[in-house]
């Protein structure tokens, strides 16, 4: 069965510093690209910009409220354009294509003018079906990526400032069911939603806080992620996020990077990153 939607359904949001400052908190993720007026005016943009990962926890929300019956099994995002505070975005869902329990849908948000600050697109299950996917695929892989994020079997031997391929960092956490609260405000959810798991935002938002924080680290702007979705995970279980960097354009300064998140031996994410490190700060760090 075909499911279309006409017009397209359409919501607003205006996030404000404070909101930025919020997330930064909730994720970890406190790259001062967001949260210091004072970095950031050093940087290309001149100000702060909106966590890539903000804007998705604010996709969840509309798409959990559109697709209640509905489990994401993958999700990507790009972020051609950076969203400041006080912008309003207008966030449309373009296009729902699907058969029985499967859903493609896909989300674009834009700001005033018309300019598209975020592309996502959505693989939803029946939460009544079964999710096909081996946990032999989760298995963390030498996989190298090209810098627009496809599979390229040449390794990369570049470098650039204290970057080089090979280089991972991982982080540790446990979210408790005021980070759940938290989140569901954020994300315009009710607290009667239910959502009790740690939702994909949240454990994305790990890999965020590595990739602004330690690897490449402050500065890094984020310009696409892809994930997919095997398992839940719940409060109280510590989490594990990890990168590695698998491929660097030194003359473009774009880093792509392997991610994953698990729960003990459970695999609960994997995906890979495209970032720019053109604002990063060089230090030393060990392979």
């Amino acid at each position: 069965m075909a499911h279309n939607i006409s017009p397209p359904v359409i919501a607003t949001r205006t996030f404000s510093q404070s909101d930025f400052d919020r997330f930064g908190a909730l994720s970890g993720d406190v790259n001062p690209i967001h949260v210091s007026p004072e970095f950031s005016a050093r940087t290309r943009f001149g100000r702060t910009v909106s966590h890539g990962m903000l804007l998705y926890t604010a996709i969840h929300g509309l798409l959990s409220t559109q697709f209640p019956d509905f489990s994401a099994v993958t999700q990507e995002l790009m972020f051609p354009n950076p969203t400041f505070a006080g912008e309003e975005i207008t966030f449309s869902i373009q296009e729902i294509i699907g058969n029985g329990g499967n859903l493609s849908v896909e989300t674009i948000l834009t700001k005033t003018g018309g300019t598209c600050v975020c592309e996502s697109r959505t693989e939803f299950v029946s939460k009544q079906s079964s999710r096909q996917i081996s946990q032999k695929s989760a298995i963390m892989r030498n996989i190298e990526f090209s810098s627009d994020g496809t599979s390229n079997s040449n390794e990369s031997n570049e470098t650039y400032k204290h970057l080089a391929a090979g280089q991972t960092a991982s982080v540790r956490r446990t979210f408790t069911p005021d980070d759940i609260t938290e989140f569901l405000q954020l994300a315009a959810l009710s607290a009667e939603s239910g959502a009790m798991h740690v939702a994909p935002p949240l454990f994305a938002g790990m890999i965020s806080a590595l990739l602004g924080m330690t690897l490449p680290g402050k500065g890094t702007n984020y310009l696409k992620q892809r994930y997919t979705f095997f398992a839940e995970a719940f409060p109280g279980e510590e989490l594990t996020a990890s990168v590695k960097i698998v491929r660097i354009r030194a003359e473009k300064a774009l880093v792509n990077l392997q991610t994953l998140c698990h729960v003990g031996g459970r695999i609960i994410a994997e995906g890979e990153a495209l970032v720019l490190a053109k604002d990063v700060e060089s230090h030393t760090l060990s392979h």
